[in-house]
């Protein structure tokens, strides 16, 4: 379960536009995903995934994400 939660979340930041989010003294990094449909701040649970919080960060920060599409797949009924 732990396992493909963590490959849809990947899927979604790597189709996604993602710019950095200013981060709080104590608790967990932010990441703000801007759609056209507006913005969506994601909190990063660092305890549980402190490598992959690690690497998204430094993938945000360099503007790897930057003009990507975002896609969402919503499951048929």
């Amino acid at each position: 379960m732990l396992k493909s939660t963590l490959a849809a979340v990947a899927a979604v930041f790597a189709l996604s536009a993602l710019s950095p989010v200013a981060l709080a003294a104590k608790g967990d990094p932010h990441v703000l995903l801007t759609t056209s449909a507006g913005n969506i701040e994601l909190e990063l649970e660092q305890p549980e995934s402190a490598d992959f919080c690690e690497k998204l960060v430094d993938y945000v920060n360099s503007g790897f994400y930057n003009n990507t599409t975002f896609h969402r797949v919503i499951p048929a009924l």
